[in-house]
């Protein structure tokens, strides 16, 4: 199967202070190793952004919001929206520690599901989830409705919650398994990413 990389990089990150995106991981800014992984996993990468300026740096196809301050919610529908292959993966710009394989393993159930969206230790994430572009009509509903919880979509489509005991046994057994999962929207949560990223470097 064809699959499309939708990046989201749109959020205000008011939490954290600065945006989340170009915070520096080494030599690399954190969307920048998403895109890496991104491009690994998927056949084009897609950046959702409404401040083009801020990522020529990565020569990716950029687009933006048809629905504007609508939040994540329409940085996917834009995505879908443009994407060349019916199949999507969609990950957020805070999460500097996804992995190619776990981006294939939730891909590879879009063949029975219009959204594979994995729940870990009770937590959902529809920021690093799969979703056909068959869900774009009720995505569109939902945001003209003002309705703009990401999970409110998923009732209306074919929808596959992924638990740990649907990864394959070598990737859930991985130490990096849990990493996959782990965003950043407080600058102490910035620095434990760092001290994250340390220990990956060592065992490298």
């Amino acid at each position: 199967m064809k699959v499309t990389g939708i990046l989201l990089a749109g959020g205000k990150s008011s939490r954290m202070g600065q945006n989340k995106a170009l915070l520096s991981f080494s030599d690399r800014k954190t969307v920048e190793k998403i895109a890496t992984e991104l491009q690994e996993a998927t056949d084009e990468v897609l950046l959702v952004t409404n401040t083009f300026s801020d990522y020529e740096f990565l020569r990716l196809k950029m687009i933006e919001d048809e629905y504007k301050e609508k939040g994540p919610l329409a940085g996917i529908h834009a995505g879908l929206q443009a994407a060349e292959n019916e199949y999507c993966f969609v990950a957020a710009c805070d999460m500097p520690f996804i992995q190619g394989e776990l981006i294939r393993e939730i891909v590879s159930y879009l063949n029975e599901y219009d959204a594979v969206v994995p729940n870990i230790r009770g937590q959902l994430h529809p920021l690093f989830a799969a979703y056909r572009r068959s869900c774009l009509e009720s995505i569109e509903a939902c945001i003209k409705n003002n309705d703009l919880r990401i999970r409110s979509f998923h009732s209306k489509v074919s929808t596959k919650i992924m638990k740990e005991e649907d990864f394959s046994t070598d990737v859930r057994n991985s130490s990096a398994f849990l990493y996959n999962f782990f965003n950043m929207n407080l600058p102490q949560e910035y620095e434990e990413a760092i001290e994250i990223h340390k220990i990956f470097q060592n065992l490298d």
